[in-house]
């Protein structure tokens, strides 16, 4: 069997941009409400699009911890928040300003920024910046935990995959919904890289992700079938390892926090507030998302270009 390469970075931003077109998709058919023939088709095509978000986390998952490995604590935490949190704000400021000013309250953007809006309602119906906040935050106590199990047995990390899965039950009256349904993915993605990374054994992280998914027969229906969906990405990088559109899909996947919160502001926000036609707001929803990606990146470099210069010119005035 060949190695599996969606670990590999380029292979991980190819499923990433994959994940990111089905949640724009999912995102559409939940959010117009017209109920004519094409929404109708659209929603049988797309209603299962909610899986990007599961190959999001698996992929992002397995992607913290080679950077857990690759630098310490500080400099993972660094890379976290330079890449989230200036673009975060600005979205931010531009929802305040554009859409949501109603719902936008000090209170509500606090707990979106530190994480708790999970855990404390959420008005402003954005669930998933959040609870990337509190991975980012808790990930080096959770990988090294897992870390201290693996070493022992792969059944450890297994076994805590199961409590992860039926903790669900009883998570779900504390936290949201879509939250508490993948913490185990994010679980599933650190034993899955200790699976593949120290024993480098291809078939080891098959058996794993196939164990996991017949764990489908005895979990809550809520689950439906997304334990199946890390071992169809496996299991396809195994059959088809030319991926097709590699480069498209994986601009879309390298780009894909921008489009995300950029999809954010022009599929959910523009067509819930819009009461026309799908034929007509799906078109605008998908400008104001590539618009809206673009601001925020553009809004992200010209940050952190003018941090340089002021850093620079700072330090210029202190050797005078």
């Amino acid at each position: 069997m060949r190695n599996i390469d969606i670990i590999k970075r380029s292979n991980r931003d190819y499923w990433m941009g994959w994940a990111m077109i089905m949640i724009i998709l999912c995102h559409i058919q939940y959010t117009c409400y017209d109920d004519g023939y094409i929404m109708r088709c659209l929603r049988v095509l797309f209603k299962k699009g909610e899986f990007g978000v599961d190959i999001f986390l698996f992929l992002s998952s397995v992607g913290l911890s080679y950077s857990i490995i690759s630098n310490n604590i500080r400099t993972f935490y660094k890379h976290r928040i330079t890449r989230l949190f200036p673009m975060y704000f600005l979205f931010l400021f531009l929802s305040y300003c554009f859409f949501k000013s109603n719902e936008l309250s000090w209170n509500v953007v606090f707990f979106q920024i530190v994480g708790i809006s999970n855990f404390v309602g959420n008005p402003f119906n954005e669930w998933y910046v959040p609870a990337i906040i509190l991975i980012y935050t808790s990930f080096p106590i959770l990988f090294f935990g897992i870390k201290g199990l693996c070493a022992k047995s792969i059944l450890w990390g297994i076994a805590l995959i199961l409590l992860a899965i039926y903790s669900y039950t009883i998570t779900i009256n504390y936290m949201t919904l879509y939250f508490a349904r993948r913490l185990y993915v994010i679980i599933l993605g650190i034993v899955t890289f200790f699976v593949h990374h120290e024993k480098q054994n291809p078939k080891g992280v098959i058996y794993v992700l196939l164990f996991v998914a017949l764990m489908q027969l005895f979990v809550p229906s809520d689950y439906n079938m997304f334990l199946f969906v890390p071992l169809l990405l496996a299991l396809f990088d195994v059959l088809f390892p030319k991926l097709p559109m590699h480069r498209i899909v994986g601009f879309i996947g390298k780009h894909s926090l921008e489009l995300y919160l950029g999809q954010t502001m022009g599929i959910i926000y523009y067509c819930n507030q819009s009461s026309i036609r799908i034929l007509y707001k799906l078109p605008v929803g998908l400008i104001i998302t590539i618009v809206s990606a673009i601001l925020l990146y553009w809004g992200h470099r010209a940050f952190y270009i003018c941090m340089e210069k002021m850093i620079t010119y700072v330090s210029h005035l202190n050797n005078k």
